[in-house]
């Protein structure tokens, strides 16, 4: 079972406000669950638009690494629907890297590639995202 905090709820179930209201009272955006896991995490794992969007408006860290060596992206490769994609490509992911590996050694690209009901519009917003990070190759972005 997952250690949640306040945050971490309102953002897993895409409530705005509560989101909002959290943060400006203080809410440690950078607290993590058992697995290392933060509030931005959950956003992108449960596609809470609002929420995310709110998170990294307020500074949340883009670039931390779970306990088990998850990522943004990994997330997003594995729930990210097209708008939590297009949102996270529309910022400057600098010290993200898509040739990282998780745990099981495998990048984003790999984690994505074994999605299943994966559309063309679907695809073409993951690379697109991936695209944006200038530390990886379109070699890297095979899926």
């Amino acid at each position: 079972m997952e250690q949640m905090t306040p945050l971490m709820d309102a953002a897993a179930a895409n409530i705005t406000a509560a989101t909002r209201l959290l943060i400006e009272s203080g809410a440690k955006m950078e607290a993590l669950n058992k697995l290392g896991i933060t509030a931005l995490f959950y956003t992108i794992r449960s596609n809470s638009h609002g929420p995310l969007a709110i998170l990294l408006e307020a500074g949340a860290d883009h670039r931390h690494i779970s306990i088990i060596k998850g990522t943004i992206l990994r997330f997003v490769a594995l729930t990210g629907d097209i708008e939590t994609m297009r949102i996270l490509a529309d910022l400057d992911l600098e010290g993200v890297d898509a040739g990282f590996r998780d745990r099981a050694g495998l990048t984003v690209a790999q984690v994505f590639g074994q999605r299943t009901g994966v559309t063309d519009e679907l695809r073409e917003a993951f690379l697109n995202l991936v695209a944006r990070n200038h530390s990886v190759s379109f070699e890297t972005l095979r899926c």
